[in-house]
């Protein structure tokens, strides 16, 4: 499968992932992970769920926003310098999101 192809199929199935996340978030399902421990997430404060959910859905925006750079770039559509600033800029932001999720996980359980 070509690059262009599997970019392409990622910021697919990046969206699917969005819809699924956001529809679990509109129906206030808990996610399937974390059913067994439905007792401590019920604890849980809801603003920090809410806000962890919203932390997972901003990180599969970033993932298919770096998706759609490299496609672009892998059709010479933005140039080389453009691209790593895109780069740059979603990776620091998807790292700022991890950090505050392992915080927001962390607490959950002290």
């Amino acid at each position: 499968m070509e690059e262009e192809e599997i970019l392409e199929q990622k910021i697919q199935e990046l969206d699917e992932d969005l819809k699924n996340l956001y529809n679990k978030i509109r129906e206030g399902k808990i996610p399937e992970e974390r059913r067994d421990k439905e007792s401590t997430y019920k604890s849980f404060s809801i603003l920090k769920v809410s806000r962890i959910r919203e932390i997972q859905m901003n990180k599969l925006i970033m993932n298919k926003k770096i998706a759609k750079a490299k496609l672009k770039y892998s059709r010479e559509e933005i140039p080389e310098a453009v691209f790593h600033r895109f780069l740059e800029k979603y990776m620091e932001e998807l790292i700022d999101l991890e950090v505050e999720l392992e915080f927001l996980e962390a607490e959950k359980y002290e």
